[in-house]
Formats: structure tokens, sequence, C-alpha cells
């Protein structure tokens, strides 16, 4: 691409602003969801009858936080009212387990999903990698053995019925397997751009595929092609390392994936999930990281391997069987942005 194109392409897009696609969204849904959990668990929680009335704002950046969301959801009508309807559901039910554990009366509520937050909240040294808590709740009641009253929540928010539980880029996993998954995606990347006339900043790239529908399609086939070999390359490795530290593989898919490390010195957490579809009621569950069917089959497995399925996936087998799969895809749009692997139920 010419200087002078390059310039005018940019001048345009600068006026244009940056066109929106569904990714766009995500941290707004995220913020509304986790910002109203932390909100509805402040309110009156009643045991006896199970109901939840009230609630109240940790501080005014909380609130500055949702109300921001609320004003980027705007353009997705109900979006907000669907976010906020599972937020409540989400906190009753966790309250209600924790009630059933012994963790009983709130007596703090702290946001935790920026790093460092946990720590600040909590004086406790995690990282979101050891602790993906998005809030964490200070009970003045705890049952026998608790070391404090600190109870975190993962949450997850969705209209379908099952949630992803892990939501990563490929940088860690790929120093697991002193695989250069990073290296590889940005070659292909470069490559692709270079032999249709794009930009070799990200960015910009990425708004020219948004403006060329034929090109966009043409980078979802080689984005495709990019997540099999990924996943061909990553499962190779992952069965590698089955026959040579079957221990390690296994620590791995229990502490990065499942988010089930069992140091006693951490934080307990549960993952919340919500679920709601316009004119009906939410629903929520609560799920222990170390007591679901999932976690016991990848801990007892005498043999963890991977079994490729459909161009993307991995699908994690415990002695043949199917426990949850690892999605390879591009984090919004293909060919220019980073790369994620997800795990999906």
């Amino acid at each position: 691409m010419g200087i002078k194109n390059f310039i005018n392409n940019k001048l345009q897009l600068i006026e244009k602003g940056p066109l929106k696609d569904g990714s766009y969204y995500n941290t707004f849904r995220s913020a509304v969801n986790e910002g109203r959990m932390a909100y509805y668990l402040k309110g009156k929680y009643d045991p006896e009858t199970n109901t939840l009335k009230g609630g109240d704002y940790i501080d005014a950046a909380h609130r500055s936080s949702v109300e921001g969301g609320k004003k980027q959801l705007e353009d997705l009508p109900g979006e907000y009212e669907e976010q906020d309807k599972r937020a409540k559901a989400m906190a009753l039910a966790f309250l209600k387990h924790n009630h059933e554990k012994g963790y009983r009366n709130i007596e703090s509520v702290h946001l935790t999903n920026k790093p460092g937050d946990i720590k600040k909240a909590t004086g406790i040294e995690l990282s979101q990698q050891e602790n993906p808590a998005d809030l964490i709740a200070k009970f003045k009641e705890t049952p026998p053995g608790a070391k404090h009253g600190f109870m975190g929540a993962s949450a997850k928010s969705s209209k379908k019925g099952k949630i992803g539980f892990h939501n990563g880029g490929v940088g860690d996993i790929g120093e697991f397997l002193n695989y250069n998954v990073e290296d590889l995606a940005n070659k292909r990347q470069n490559q692709f751009a270079k032999e249709n006339g794009l930009s070799n900043v990200k960015s910009v790239r990425k708004q020219e595929l948004k403006s060329r529908p034929d090109l966009y399609n043409h980078a979802l086939a080689k984005a495709q092609e990019l997540h099999t070999e990924v996943r061909d390359k990553v499962g190779e490795l992952y069965n590698k390392m089955s026959d040579e530290d079957h221990e390690k593989l296994r620590t791995h898919l229990l502490n990065t994936f499942l988010k089930a490390s069992e140091s006693s010195e951490g934080i307990p957490y549960v993952k919340v999930s919500g679920r709601s579809t316009p004119n009906r009621d939410a629903s929520a569950t609560v799920e222990e990281t170390h007591d679901n069917p999932i976690f016991h089959a990848i801990k007892n497995a005498k043999k963890i391997t991977m079994q490729p399925s459909g161009s993307a996936y991995l699908s994690v087998m415990a002695d043949g069987k199917r426990q949850f799969g690892i999605q390879v895809k591009h984090n919004s749009t293909p060919m220019s942005t980073s790369l994620k692997m997800n795990g999906q139920p």
C-alpha cells in the first residue's frame, strides 16, 4: 500500500470512528453484569425465604463504571436489562450457596477483575491466572476451618445454556508447550496483509477489512486455516506431554483451564453463571471449582489425551471420555487481532 493511500485510509477511519462489532460491547456487558451483581450483594438477603431486597454501590467509582457500561449498551436495546436481571439472580444464587456452606452476613464487597485488585482488597497476593474472581465478598461468619471470610465469584453471563469457562490468550499456553503461537500467528497475518495490500498495523488492517466484505470473507477463510494449524500443533504437543509427563499435563489443565489450583493459601471462589432471555426470568447456578464432574474426571484420570474436533477444537479426553473443549480463535476481527484458546463445555 502506498503512503498516500495509507494516509487517506487513516484519515477516513478517524473521521468515521471505529466500527463496532459484537466483541466491542463485551467489556460493557461485563461492567454492568459484575457491577450490578456487586450492587445486589450489598442488599438484604433473607435465607428463610431465599429473597434479596435492595442493594448499594461500593463507592462512586463502582457507580460510574456501571452507569458508563449502561450508556454504551444503549446501542443494544434491552441488553442492560438482561445483564441486570442476570446479576440479581447470580447474587441470590451466590448468597444461598455460601449461606449453606456457613458463610453468612456480608461485611464488604470488592470488584477484583483487574490486575492488583485482589491484593488491594484482601492483602493476599494472587494473580488473575491463579484466581479469576471478578468480585470478592468478605463474610462476617465463616464455616469451621476457613482461614478468612473471603469468598470470590467468577461471574459468567450468557443467554446460552452452556457458558465458556476459560477465555485466555495463547502466550502462557505457548510458553508451557515451548511453542511460540504468537509468533506463528503474526507471521501468517503479516503474510496475509502483504498479499492483499493491507496495512501492517493491526488496528488499521482491522478497519480496512470491515470496509471490504470481499477481503473480510477471505480473511475468515485464512483465519480458519490458521486456527487448524495451531490446533493441530498444540494437540500434538499436549499428547506428547501426556506420554512424557502426564502429571505435568494434568496440573496444567486443572490450573489453566479449570482454574482449580489446590493451594491452601489462596482465596476460595465459585463460578456463578447467569442466564436469561427477553421476557423470561433469569436463572443462575453456582459451581465449586473442586467439586464438579469435569474436575474430578481430570483429577482422577489414568490417561489424558487430546482429540481434534471440527477445524478449531481439541476435545480433552479423560480415559477416553470427552470432558471439555479447547477452541482456537481470533479475539475479534480475523487476521487482524490476537489468538485466544478458550475452554468450552
